[in-house]
């Protein structure tokens, strides 16, 4: 009841009597060593404590119901309160984290939907041979009644299978319909991870990495800058500035790849690219320097549709470099050292 009333003071904004009504509800449960309550009432009161923006104890108590739900091997708790613990840990900014109880929310959910579908099979199964049983021994005490009475309660018994196994199907479905999201979803976390860093830096940062620092002796570092671009932008329209920089850049990230080279970033209309890291690279200085003959032959003959020429400014620098991965609520993985001023 305290549960129940700590939910219904958090729905009419009453909040002092909701956390009020939450702690109760727990105090009681541990009491009595309910351990089943006392981790729904820690949920009911952590989303109060959510709800009123104060994510850390609302933190404390899911991190605290995880560790009972846990031991008590409840999978429907505990994916329910995986779900609860991502949206306060994306509130708190700490996305690696909220992604892996994303991760797990959506596979406790899978188990517990195999675990149930399994049951329903079984219990359909069980409730086809039964059926099947009765059916044979319905026909054989209507073998002497008249033939179409027969082949009516054949024809009804038919019907009853083909809905069960449509039962059966749809489960089926349901649960690969399920299975498909999940692998969408992961595929689509690990898409967007490795657009953001480079593979072998992600899957440092996957392993809890921190920080990930390295010093490379031997690098080459460029800069592509487009003369005469921020002249050209204050008189077209920014949908076509944008777009111009997107087809020369896209150009730019093919020949980059061409050449085993590291895109770092762009800053306005500046391309800032790197050879000989993550992985090391003998003959880095010379693969930049056939990406800048080509990047320069991209800009030399690029159609701006306005009748204004561009060009490229390049500047490339071979030396030592430390490189890391910066910032937590949006990563980036970037260079520093004399070799890139």
């Amino acid at each position: 009841t305290q549960g129940l009333l700590c939910a219904l003071y958090r729905e009419i904004n009453e909040e002092d009597k909701s956390i009020d009504f939450g702690k109760r509800s727990i105090e009681n449960a541990k009491k009595i060593g309910d351990k089943f309550r006392e981790t729904a009432s820690l949920i009911e009161l952590s989303r109060t404590y959510e709800k009123y923006k104060n994510y850390s104890s609302a933190l404390e108590l899911l991190n605290n119901a995880v560790t009972i739900a846990t031991d008590l091997q409840a999978k429907e708790l505990l994916f329910k309160i995986h779900k609860d613990r991502a949206v306060v840990l994306k509130h708190l900014e700490n996305y690696k984290s909220a992604l892996e109880s994303f991760e797990s929310y959506f596979t406790l959910e899978k188990e517990v939907f195999n675990e149930k579908s399994n049951e329903k099979m079984q219990q359909l199964q069980v409730t086809f041979e039964v059926e099947k049983k009765e059916r044979e021994a319905e026909i054989y005490r209507l073998r002497n009644v008249e033939l179409q009475s027969a082949n009516d309660e054949i024809l009804r018994q038919q019907e009853i299978l083909e809905k069960q196994a449509a039962e059966i199907e749809l489960a089926n479905t349901e649960l690969n319909e399920k299975n498909l999201l999940i692998e969408e979803a992961h595929t689509l976390s690990e898409s967007l991870l490795l657009n953001v860093l480079p593979p072998a830096i992600a899957a440092r940062l996957k392993a809890n990495e921190n920080p990930i620092a390295d010093r490379f002796e031997n690098v080459t570092v460029l800069f592509a800058d487009i003369a005469g671009f921020t002249h050209l932008s204050s008189s077209i329209s920014p949908e076509t500035i944008v777009g111009m920089l997107n087809d020369i850049f896209t150009e730019f990230d093919a020949i980059a790849d061409k050449y085993g080279l590291e895109k770092i970033k762009t800053i306005g209309d500046n391309y800032m690219c790197v050879g000989g890291l993550p992985e090391v690279m003998e003959n880095n200085t010379e693969a930049v320097a056939r990406f800048a003959i080509e990047i320069r032959e991209i800009i030399k003959n690029f159609d701006s549709g306005y009748g204004i020429d561009i060009n490229a400014r390049i500047g490339f620098h071979t030396g030592p470099v430390v490189a890391g991965v910066i910032g937590k609520r949006k990563f980036a993985y970037d260079l520093w050292g004399d070799t890139v001023n």
